[in-house]
């Protein structure tokens, strides 16, 4: 009896996880547009950006709200429960060592930087991604891990599943719309696994817009699949992100940095 009402808990728990974010993923923009908000953004100057600014604010102000609200958790522990705060340095600098790699291995190549304009640029490859990562990784993967009790790879996996979901359609011809949704979902667990061993979403979120910065500014790509070059030069940067993360989060490591009180 303990068992199956154990069991139930965590399948109502999942589910109310998932509803959370298809709230947010899809009923918040729904909602904002038929409020009209980007033509009343307008009126007062704003620019056409503006409408995804709010949309990032909003979103996290409503995320952190519910994870408050059905967790009864105070504004400091929601943030720890999403892995925002503390902001563990040594994790950003995995992050920033990953990105550091990339263009390195691009350097080789001989790919020229190309101007963009400063608006397009930090809403599609800044806003964007920390808004994924805050959802994906921080809400979703860390409250199925920690208050579901998920075992990693299922949480990990129905993320990423929901994460991947998001690229169907990018590719322009058949095989890149299997691949990229692929790709996205072995990024997600990528990420997943990366703020599970820093405890913090802050390396994939530095990992995440420190790609998408690089591909738009040397144009790797018209989407996320990209060419042999920006692959070469992402998996390099995966493996940094990956061996730096071993080597730091190791549990000698742990133990170095959290030595136990004498007896």
């Amino acid at each position: 009896m303990a068992g199956a009402r154990r069991i139930l808990v965590q399948v109502v728990r999942v589910l109310l996880v998932v509803g959370i974010f298809a709230a947010l993923a899809l009923g918040l923009p729904a909602g904002l547009t038929t409020l009209h908000a980007g033509p009343w953004l307008k009126q007062f100057g704003f620019g056409i950006d503006a409408f995804s600014y709010l949309l990032l604010a909003s979103g996290a102000l409503l995320l952190v709200a519910a994870v408050a609200g059905f967790r009864w958790l105070g504004p400091i522990t929601t943030l720890r429960e999403l892995g925002i705060v503390p902001i563990r340095l040594m994790a950003v600098f995995a992050g920033i060592l990953s990105v550091a790699v990339m263009l390195a291995a691009l350097s080789v190549t001989g790919r020229t930087i190309l101007s963009h304009g400063a608006g397009p640029l930090i809403v599609m490859r800044l806003v964007y991604p920390v808004s994924d990562e805050i959802l994906f990784r921080g809400f979703v993967f860390r409250q199925l891990r920690r208050w579901a009790v998920l075992p990693f790879w299922a949480a990990a996996t129905l993320s990423s599943l929901l994460f991947g979901a998001g690229y169907f359609g990018q590719g322009a011809v058949h095989l890149s719309t299997l691949l990229i949704p692929a790709a996205a979902f072995g990024g997600g667990v990528l990420f997943c696994w990366l703020t599970e061993r820093w405890d913090s979403i802050w390396p994939a979120l530095v990992i995440h817009v420190g790609f998408n910065l690089v591909w738009q500014v040397f144009l790797l790509g018209d989407d996320t699949a990209g060419g042999a070059a920006a692959n070469l030069a992402r998996l390099a940067a995966v493996a940094a992100a990956i061996i730096a993360t071993l080597v730091a989060t190791s549990p000698s490591r742990r133990a170095a940095m959290n030595p136990q009180p004498a007896p």
